[in-house]
């Protein structure tokens, strides 16, 4: 009985006579329909692989055997033997790298802004309470890769690799009386400041809030997000976005004291 090394040996010396044989014009053999022999890129052979014995419809790493009969292939292997076949085809784009950058970017969970404010929300009444002409401060608390950046991400979209890197560049936050005030991270307040305007973002209300709908002015903070992005391919560009995130504040006038 033949060993499987012995099979692997015959297959082997067999094809490449069958080559000699064919290169000074002398007919190779017919195999037998429905068979096919395995060749592969270290010559270790692979298993034969059955057919219907129909006219053969090679596909593939199977290519039509020479003088082979109906159902007969010969399976090619990439380098690296036992029929693993070379490398695969690189994927066909599906859709524009900008596309491709968009839908990457539209799966991100990015998150508004962790409103710092001075005044507190106050327990008891339950909202921020200040009076015109206090300095009211605003700032970026708690940072995060999610809330402020940098948030990276890769994936391989439509055919194209793509990393994309996001930060916040600015929030602008609209204060509820028709006023704006765009900032960077700014500067959280401490109680040995005393009564001071922020230095880097902050307001100052000139009227109170009595007008407005529940006598509060709604406040706005919008992160504006720049994404930059980049493909394994050399493409790149930008991304704008944002998040938002709203509070309410209370304004009230100061009461004279007569004394």
């Amino acid at each position: 009985m033949l060993t499987k090394e012995s099979r692997r040996t015959i297959i082997r010396t067999a094809t490449i006579g069958a080559l000699l044989l064919s290169l000074v014009g002398i007919a190779t053999p017919a195999y037998a329909a429905g068979t096919s022999i395995g060749i592969d890129g270290n010559g270790g052979g692979a298993p034969a692989v059955p057919f219907d014995g129909t006219a053969a419809t090679c596909g593939g790493n199977f290519l039509p055997a020479r003088d082979g009969g109906a159902g007969t292939c010969i399976e090619v292997a990439g380098e690296g033997g036992g029929g693993g076949g070379g490398p695969a085809a690189p994927a066909v784009p599906t859709m524009t790298p900008a596309e491709a950058a968009q839908q990457l970017v539209n799966s991100f969970n990015l998150q508004p802004v962790d409103m710092g404010m001075v005044p507190e929300s106050n327990p008891e009444w339950g909202h921020r309470r200040s009076y015109v002409g206090v300095p009211i401060w605003m700032w970026a608390s708690t940072q995060t890769p999610l809330n402020w950046g940098t948030y990276t991400a890769s994936a391989a979209i439509g055919g194209h690799a793509i990393t994309a890197n996001a930060n916040v560049t600015s929030v602008t936050w609209t204060m509820g009386d028709g006023s704006t005030v765009t900032c960077g991270a700014g500067n959280a307040y401490y109680e040995s400041y005393g009564v001071v305007e922020s230095p880097s973002c902050g307001h100052v209300y000139t009227k109170t809030s009595a007008s407005q709908p529940g006598g509060k002015y709604a406040v706005t903070a919008t992160s504006n997000w720049s994404v930059t992005w980049s493909t394994t391919a050399g493409a790149g560009g930008v991304i704008p976005t944002s998040t938002t995130t709203t509070t309410e504040i209370e304004i009230l006038e100061l009461q004279a004291v007569n004394i």
